[in-house]
């Protein structure tokens, strides 16, 4: 014989408050998730922001640096183009000096051989008058003409008292002492009688005086 059953209690159905209440969590939590999600969207949204805007600042700071650094460059360069076209130009302005010294120093010791050998001059023209420059600047007194010995025959006692009367007035008594050297190439030398003034008028110095007049002209 079976044994008797024991009767099934039939569950409680829930109540109406536990299913509202089960509703209000629901409602809750899907609240708080969409203010949570709606701050994380926020916050996802200024971070991107703010990277484009460190991106963008970057870049600018970038191409700034470039442009700095091409202006250096270009800078560089142009003082570079400068310098190099300063020293041609330099180079250039010291060969043509160089070759105007040649050409000057060239014809003036042509003319002073021509001079000292009495070609294409008057002689005695020419002595008188570098007597009367060194005279004049040596001033009235008594003086040594100093002459190359080819020229005797021009410079005389006679001739030197004419001059000191063209230079002075038919009143002084300048007397002009005649001496000859073989040293002199031409021209003349006027010295002090004490000795302690001289003036050089030979031909060389003559042109070298020149030679330094026409070279200022050349560079000037």
């Amino acid at each position: 014989m079976s044994a008797p059953s024991t009767p099934t209690v039939p569950s409680a159905a829930p109540s109406s408050s536990t299913a509202v209440a089960a509703a209000q969590e629901e409602n809750l939590r899907a609240a708080l998730f969409g203010e949570a999600q709606a701050r994380i969207e926020t916050i996802r949204a200024k971070a991107k922001a703010e990277a484009d805007r460190i991106l963008q600042e970057a870049e600018r700071n970038v191409d700034t640096v470039r442009q700095q650094r091409l202006e250096e460059a270009e800078q560089k360069a142009a003082r570079q183009r400068a310098n190099v076209q300063k020293e041609a130009q330099w180079q250039a302005r010291r060969q043509w000096l160089s070759r105007q010294e040649q050409c000057v120093e060239a014809v003036l010791r042509e003319q002073m051989e021509r001079a000292c050998a009495g070609e294409g001059i008057d002689r005695a023209r020419s002595l008188r008058l570098l007597a009367m420059e060194a005279m004049m600047a040596m001033g009235e007194e008594d003086a040594v003409l100093t002459i190359r010995p080819a020229d005797r025959d021009v410079v005389t006692a006679a001739w030197g008292e004419a001059l000191a009367r063209e230079c002075f007035g038919p009143a002084t008594s300048v007397k002009l002492k005649i001496v000859e050297d073989a040293s002199v190439a031409g021209g003349l030398i006027l010295t002090s009688k004490d000795g302690i003034r001289q003036f050089d008028n030979t031909y060389p110095t003559r042109l070298e005086r020149l030679m330094e007049q026409l070279l200022d002209l050349a560079v000037g």
